[in-house]
């Protein structure tokens, strides 16, 4: 998993550094849709799991830098595969040369769950954090981890890595 890990983080570092002359443009009412990939760690009663998670987002931004939006998370792995729904909010922060937003937020996770011939349904709140870098004024990459407290003293470490489409806000019209 650490090779994974890894791999990852090295190529979200090199994609990072192709976005040297590109400053974020995110405005009130811009929309961004988001595709990624996790590796995900999920402990419960002493036991971790690995697995590998997709996800599509979609989110509007309220003010330049408070964003609201939903996800669709669908995984698995070891014997389990699971659908969360994630509803979520991140305050933004532009670096002072534009090139990167750094983001923190709070997000709800609805999850259902099945282990072999067993289905489960259980909802729980996390944190995230991370860093998108533009590579053009509307396309951006990112990175960041998400810790999520499920039920009965589970916890799912997620680190996430993607790519998104920032769509601007027109001036003759409210998205």
């Amino acid at each position: 998993m650490n090779k994974q890990l890894y791999l990852i983080c090295g190529l979200m570092l090199v994609l990072f550094s192709f976005s040297f002359n590109v400053f974020a443009q995110q405005e009130k009412g811009d929309v961004q849709m988001q595709a990624s990939l996790s590796l995900t760690s999920s402990s419960s009663s002493g036991t971790t799991t690995s697995s590998y998670s997709a996800s599509y987002s979609v989110s509007k931004f309220f003010t330049k830098n408070a964003e609201l939006g939903i996800s669709y998370i669908l995984g698995g792995g070891s014997g389990s595969s699971y659908n969360f729904v994630s509803p979520f909010f991140n305050l933004n922060l532009l670096s002072k040369n534009g090139r990167f937003v750094f983001y923190t937020g709070a997000q709800y996770l609805l999850s259902s769950q099945k282990f072999g011939e067993m289905k489960t349904l259980s909802g729980g709140v996390g944190v995230k954090a991370g860093i998108r870098s533009y590579v053009s004024k509307n396309i951006f990459y990112f990175v960041g981890p998400n810790l999520t407290f499920l039920p009965e003293g589970s916890t799912q470490f997620d680190l996430t890595a993607g790519i998104g489409v920032l769509f601007k806000k027109t001036k003759d019209a409210d998205l």
